[in-house]
């Protein structure tokens, strides 16, 4: 391990020796320190500096065909934070604008990815829309679990996941090989926003998935070039003078309220992926996440409870010990569904706004974390703002898009049906 570090350094300092940090001389002449920065990232590729790549073996795949009840099952029988979608070709698809993206992919065998918590919180708000429909079964949802929801709600449960691609319920399958880039991934995190990116074999035609680049591998490989010059610039500055949407996207629930009301706010707030909890002064005691949302399948009486059961009384409690669970490593475990490295409910990752970037790259690694609250710098842990690791990728990722990044034309034809397309690597809606 001391020998693959010090050539992780080794790969780092030639790579600083070739990019200088101000300026570099090219074929073309001298280029800016924006121009040195992307050489440099071009030269690192994803395989060289681990943690950068997570096990695949903790990944299942669902098929586009298969149903929204029998894919949350996989997934939490298999312990899968989520999935990979397969195309299916030759399946029967009664929606046309459905079988265009489906025969839009003659290629690739996967089409997507999807997570459990999406396919939870989905299901949930459209049980609830059917039950309210039937107001003599509005308080049907709240019986039994969460399987025998789906069985009352029979439409919600058999909806088809390749159905949910015009929600953007799930992600796009956006591969990246072994001796892609750093500045490749940048540039796929924060133009399309996956959630993971597919690591494929080059030599199996490109339909075997090895494993997965992480936000979170992200972060650990750029935080091994500190103490370099051009990610000191970056990352010595303080938050405060960072340009991010800290209040407006911030979403909270009181300590007081349901955990239904959390669920809702966290479906509202999916793309962020959290929802603080506060008391009264907006002082922050917890948090819900994405990732904790499987206590509601696994706990059948907490799901029963949901609509009487505070949230306060939802992030004191303490996930069931799981067998062998240390024999998962800290990266390995971020595609299991159940994960006893993550922060408890009630002790949130948070940050000031003086501390530096770096510290709060920092400080996501250390927790193995995809967002910190940013609380005030008297100590009163008085709600701000929210930080999440696209955050910070896109303090690294170059202001040129490449236009050759497009997404696939799985991806493509899916943004055209709702009225959005590709523009010089950049998704513009007409809309």
């Amino acid at each position: 391990m001391q020998r693959k570090k010090e050539e992780n350094l080794s790969l780092l300092n030639i790579a600083k020796n070739e990019v200088p940090e101000s300026e570099t001389t090219s074929n073309y002449g001298i280029v800016d320190s924006g121009t040195a920065l992307q050489h440099f990232l071009d030269s690192i590729p994803i395989s060289s500096i681990p943690p950068g790549i997570t096990n695949s073996s903790s990944a299942v795949e669902i098929r586009a065909g298969d149903s929204v009840g029998d894919a949350i099952r996989a997934l939490s029988e298999n312990n899968a934070l989520g999935g990979l979608i397969a195309d299916e070709p030759d399946a029967i698809i009664a929606d046309d604008s459905i079988a265009k993206f489906m025969n839009n992919n003659p290629s690739n065998r996967y089409i997507g990815f999807i997570d459990f918590a999406r396919l939870f919180l989905w299901s949930l708000q459209e049980c609830g829309k059917q039950c309210h429909q039937i107001s003599e079964e509005k308080s049907s949802i709240s019986e039994g679990s969460f399987f025998s929801m789906l069985d009352q709600n029979p439409d919600v449960a058999r909806t088809k996941i390749v159905v949910l691609a015009k929600s953007f319920i799930w992600h796009p399958f956006l591969p990246v090989q072994l001796n892609d880039t750093l500045l490749h991934v940048l540039l796929l995190f924060s133009k399309h926003r996956p959630e993971f990116l597919p690591v494929v074999d080059q030599s199996a035609g490109g339909n075997n998935v090895t494993g997965f680049v992480t936000e979170s591998g992200v972060i650990h490989l750029l935080l091994m070039s500190s103490g370099l010059e051009w990610f000191d610039q970056i990352a010595d500055k303080p938050l405060h003078d960072f340009r991010f949407d800290l209040a407006e996207r911030t979403m909270y629930v009181f300590g007081n309220q349901s955990i239904d009301e959390a669920i809702d706010i966290l479906w509202k707030n999916r793309d962020i992926g959290v929802v603080a909890v506060v008391q009264s002064t907006k002082r922050l005691i917890g948090w819900v996440r994405r990732s904790d949302i499987h206590l509601l399948l696994d706990n059948h009486e907490l799901f029963h409870m949901r609509k009487s059961l505070s949230v306060e009384q939802f992030i004191k409690m303490s996930p069931p010990e799981e067998e062998d669970n240390h024999l998962i490593n800290a990266m390995g475990s971020s595609l299991t569904l159940r994960n006893n490295f993550l922060l408890k409910m009630d002790s949130p990752a948070t940050a000031r706004k003086t501390d530096t970037l770096k510290q709060v790259m920092e400080k996501l690694a250390k927790n193995k974390s995809s967002f910190c609250f940013l609380v005030d710098d008297e100590s009163q842990q008085l709600l701000e703002g929210v930080v999440t690791l696209r955050d910070v990728m896109l303090q690294f990722a170059p202001p040129s898009v490449d236009s050759r990044i497009t997404g696939g034309s799985f991806f493509e034809t899916a943004l055209e049906q709702t009225g959005c397309r590709i523009q010089n690597g950049t998704v513009v809606c007409d809309r």
